[in-house]
């Protein structure tokens, strides 16, 4: 949370546009008389060590070097304490840190030592949407970690990639979408679990799972729906047969799962 009031030293002046020769920098708690500490290195601020004196005295060339810590109440005076001006709740966003209004981070850049692979962030012109995107190697993805540094969600990369996922929200009574896009003229859709792991479809409160198949949309939304009873007193998994059927055979379970085909 340390950042240079300047880089890397803060010139102040008088009235009349002079250098503050002499002058006094008092740093305080936002809105508050309180002492708040001032650092003369970025690493001091993080350590907390070898404060400045407050009030920080100018040089002749009202300079000095000033590293605060978060936003902070400052207020400057001429050598004999007659004020110049005071400003409250100063902040900036060095060293990788932004803050709100309010004085509260909204956003933290860590560094990795000789890294090479990055974020860019780009706006665009009317009518394209701004980009998030992996900057670096090639065919680098993007990872994103909760607060204890576990991977919450990785988006991959594949080299010369045409096909992609659009992720649409929904109006009132609507449900969300996920829907494949791309330049192929037909894309398919893959979920894999891993190992013996299982792709599954939750229940609420209100309903038990319920997977729809729909018409073709140019034939209306008409669907077949595969639904549990709102209550199972086991749970049963059926295995489909490895093969089709002849004519006029139907599908029978054996009384484990196991689904076969017999005559009808």
């Amino acid at each position: 949370m340390a950042v240079f009031a300047s880089t890397p030293k803060v010139q102040f002046f008088d009235s009349s546009g002079d250098p503050l020769s002499g002058g006094k920098v008092l740093t305080y708690d936002v809105g508050t008389t309180n002492n708040k500490a001032t650092y003369p290195t970025l690493a001091d601020a993080v350590a907390a060590t070898n404060a400045n004196a407050n009030p920080v005295i100018l040089d002749s060339r009202g300079e000095a070097v000033i590293c605060l810590t978060g936003p902070t109440k400052i207020v400057v005076t001429d050598s004999a304490d007659v004020a110049v001006y005071t400003v409250d709740n100063y902040y900036t966003h060095s060293n990788g840190i932004l803050y709100d209004s309010n004085g509260n981070e909204v956003l933290e850049l860590t560094a990795t030592a000789s890294a090479v692979n990055n974020i860019e962030v780009k706006n665009q012109s009317t009518g394209v949407n701004a980009e998030v995107n992996a900057s670096g190697e090639a065919t680098r993805g993007i990872t994103l970690r909760d607060s204890n540094g576990n991977e919450l969600l990785t988006l991959t990369s594949i080299a010369s990639a045409v096909n992609f996922i659009d992720i649409d929200n929904g109006a009132t009574g609507e449900g969300c979408t996920i829907t494949c896009s791309g330049g192929d003229t037909n894309v398919s859709f893959f979920v894999q679990p891993k190992g013996t792991g299982v792709v599954g479809i939750l229940g609420t409160a209100d309903t038990s799972a319920e997977v729809r198949l729909y018409e073709d949309t140019d034939n209306g939304s008409n669907y077949i729906g595969f639904k549990p009873p709102a209550a199972i007193t086991t749970s049963v998994t059926f295995t489909l047969p490895d093969g089709d059927g002849s004519n006029t055979q139907v599908i029978q379970t054996d009384g484990s799962g196991a689904l076969t085909w017999v005559a009808n």
